[in-house]
């Protein structure tokens, strides 16, 4: 069986791991893990399905003998205060997103164990081992420009396949196979803060549950470093800043948008069309529009279709 990737961020790349005989057709870089510090969660919740692939995954590129876990810490600032009770979360599920289960709360975990690496730092070391191979597929192939069933089409030469994988975000899936389904999206305007006025009690991360306020999250990335996350952009960001911090306490180091960044569905829209007529599978948050879908969920997700016959 002849399969085919899509996409070359940190899913696509842990994708060519699993499927070594794959063909991996680039998208350019993670636009969420090529930046340091990253702009997604940069770790991978530690999960006993598949440790088999994350212990020799973790031995070949940071020489780790065990997969010790480490512990991380997220709380919801709710009113002022910082909580873990399902009030909080359910009022943070309501504000980031549209028409939320009532199962979703419980796949928001406030303590859990994760692997001892960084989503960054594993996704330059795939980076680094597969490079040339994606170079090369550029020059030979050049640009996906459309996918019919089959076979992709790119502005250089064509590729067969038996069985996609696409781990690019959905809405330029649909564009490339000519599908039509509705999508909603939340932009996202992130800033780089570096202050030592902030305290998160012992949390890694803040989900921020206030509708009035913009930020959705807060990951603490650094001793005194903060990624805040703006649904929507923000043009004059000084004034923001200044209400939650002393102005005199921080700076803001950098800032980036990225359109399309957060699915408002909490869970994945059924599209058949994809399955059946194109034997298209998705994997990823953005490629799934399911922003459940953490790391750990798409590496236990590409092991199960490894496993099929």
């Amino acid at each position: 069986m002849k399969v085919v990737i899509l996409g070359s961020g940190l899913i696509g790349l842990l994708a060519k791991e699993i499927f070594e005989d794959a063909v991996i057709i680039p998208f350019g870089k993670s636009r969420f893990f090529y930046f340091a510090p990253p702009l997604a969660d940069d770790f991978i919740i530690r999960s006993e399905k598949i440790d088999p692939f994350m212990g020799p995954c973790l031995r070949q590129f940071f020489g780790h003998l065990a997969a010790a876990p480490l512990i991380m810490k997220r709380v919801i600032s709710l009113g002022g205060q910082l909580a873990t009770d399902s009030i909080a979360i359910k009022q943070y599920i309501s504000k980031v997103y549209e028409d939320a289960p009532a199962y979703a709360h419980d796949l928001l975990k406030t303590e859990f164990a994760t692997y001892p690496m960084t989503c960054h730092n594993l996704y330059r070391k795939l980076l680094a081992k597969y490079i040339n191979a994606l170079r090369a597929e550029v020059e030979v192939r050049g640009i996906p420009l459309k996918i019919d069933p089959g076979i992709v089409h790119c502005d250089l030469g064509t590729v067969e396949y038996d069985q996609i994988i696409s781990t690019i975000p959905l809405d330029v899936l649909l564009e490339l196979t000519g599908v039509f389904q509705s999508l909603s999206a939340h932009d996202e305007h992130c800033f780089h803060i570096t202050t030592d006025a902030l305290d998160f009690e012992g949390a890694s991360q803040v989900l921020v549950a206030d509708n009035p306020i913009g930020f959705h999250k807060v990951d603490k990335v650094g001793i005194y470093d903060y990624i805040f996350h703006n649904l929507g952009s923000i043009e004059t960001p000084l004034p923001y800043f200044d209400a939650f911090i002393a102005p005199n306490r921080y700076r803001i180091a950098g800032e980036t948008k990225m359109p399309k960044a957060i699915p408002k569905s909490p869970h994945a829209p059924r599209i058949p069309e994809l399955k059946d007529k194109f034997k298209i599978d998705l994997v990823g948050s953005c490629a799934q529009w399911d922003d459940f879908m953490d790391i750990s969920s798409c590496v236990w997700r590409l092991l199960q279709l490894k496993d099929k016959p």
